[in-house]
Parts: C-alpha cells; structure tokens; sequence
C-alpha cells in the first residue's frame, strides 16, 4: 500500500521528463504558449497586480474600496477566468493529442458517431460534476481537510490521466475500474498537484491549477502505471450511483 502510494507520488513528479518532452514537441508549442499567457501572465498578473499594488491603495479610501473591488472582479477578473477556462479546454486535448502522438504513435480510441460521443461527453461532465458537489457538500464538515485533499486526489489523477485513457480506447466505465483497482496509486498521483492546489484560495487556487494541469497531464501520459489490479476502492460509486438513477428516470419519462 505504501509503496503504491510512494511510486505514485514518485511519477507525479517526474516534471524533467514531462518538460523535456514539452520541449521536443514542437506541434505542443502553440497550444502550451496559450495557456501560459492566459493563466499565467492575464490571469495571475491582473490577481497579483490588484493584491499587491491596487489593494493596498485602496484600503486608504474605503468608501470606494469595496465598490472597485466588487467592480473589478465582475467586469475583469471573473470574464478573463472564463475566457482562460474557454481557451485551455480547446489547448488541452492539442498538447495531449501531439505529446501521446510523439511518445506512443496514434491513439487507438474507436470512432464514435456524434451523437455517441456528445452522450459520452455529457455522461463524464455529470458524473465529474457530482463528485465535485459531495466534495463541496463534505469541505462544509469542520475539520474534513484531509478527506478533501484525498478526494481532490483522486479527482485530479482521473483529469490526468483521461486523456491517455481515451486515446488507449477506453470507455468512461473502464476508465472509473482502472483509477479504482489501483485507487492507491493514483491517490498518490493526484495528491501532490492537489496539495499545490489547495495551499491557494478561489480564483488562485483555480488559476495555478489551470497554469500547472498540462504539466501533469503529460506527466501522466509518460507515467508507468500498474499493470495488474490491486488494492480497489470504490471511488466513483456514490456519483455513478446518483448519475445512474438520474439516467434511469429521464429515460423513463421519455418513454
């Protein structure tokens, strides 16, 4: 159990193979460069910027301090984080496609209709969501912090990883049974990018995660993973449970 956890850890932070691999593929460049200027330079420089220099004047004239700020986050920072959120759900999928393509030759996913790949779609969005739902509904626990970090673990290994899942052809079942026959392992992964994660509040937190993720997900499609299954823990079973009924009750309505 240790030792899973440990070499989970270990190739989560094997951020010079990622890098170096990063910086080999040319074709992951443009998409990479995005995300950076966004996240990193629009993002956290407008946050940093208004912490550092504009907070600080404006605790001088508190009649107005509340107003700018409120004015700040609504009409800039809250319309950048969505155009930085938009902007790297379309770089992502470019930086995995080119790095799986360099590293392991074509992906191997079958072709599915589109009307197959949007339920798919929709199905992984719903379940996600509602991991993320008992999550929050669990933080408002006092003292539940650990269980959380565990929880963001597991959330962030399966983001990771469900790139190189789908380009291996694996469905969303298959996906959910490989992080929970090896729960421990991939506990490990995710916990050191949901220990740098969680050390920052909103939007921060969010912003480095965002700057961060195309590091570990390359790192997670250069990873070795376990071959053979080991210690499993239900992981997903209350969200695929909630998911399932949900299912079961629009399709019963629609008949």
């Amino acid at each position: 159990m240790v030792y899973e956890l440990v070499s989970g850890i270990i190739e989560s932070c094997r951020y010079d193979r990622a890098l170096k691999v990063l910086f080999h593929v040319r074709s992951s460049h443009k998409p990479l460069i995005i995300c950076i200027i966004l996240t990193g330079g629009v993002l956290l420089g407008s946050i940093v910027m208004y912490t550092l220099i504009m907070n600080p004047i404006l605790k001088r004239f508190p009649k107005i301090d509340k107003i700018f700020s409120m004015a700040y986050y609504v009409l800039w920072l809250y319309p950048v984080y969505a155009t930085c959120f938009i902007f790297n759900t379309l770089c992502y999928p470019d930086i995995a496609q080119n790095v799986y393509r360099a590293t392991r030759g074509p992906p191997k996913s079958p072709a599915l209709s589109f009307t197959r790949a949007i339920a798919c779609e929709i199905h992984r969005a719903f379940l996600m969501g509602v991991y993320v739902i008992i999550t929050s509904l669990i933080s408002l626990i006092p003292y539940s912090d650990p269980i959380i970090i565990i929880l963001m673990s597991w959330l962030y290994s399966f983001y990771c990883f469900e790139y190189r899942w789908v380009f291996e052809g694996k469905t969303i079942s298959k996906e959910i049974k490989k992080l929970e026959q090896n729960a421990i392992y991939y506990l490990g992964f995710g916990l050191p990018f949901a220990l740098i994660t969680y050390s920052f509040p909103g939007l921060i937190g969010n912003g480095i995660w965002a700057l961060l993720f195309p590091l570990f997900m390359v790192t997670a499609l250069l990873s070795k993973t376990p071959i053979q299954a080991s210690r499993k823990i239900p992981v997903f079973i209350i969200p695929s449970y909630i998911c399932d009924r949900i299912e079961i009750m629009l399709s019963s309505k629609k008949s």
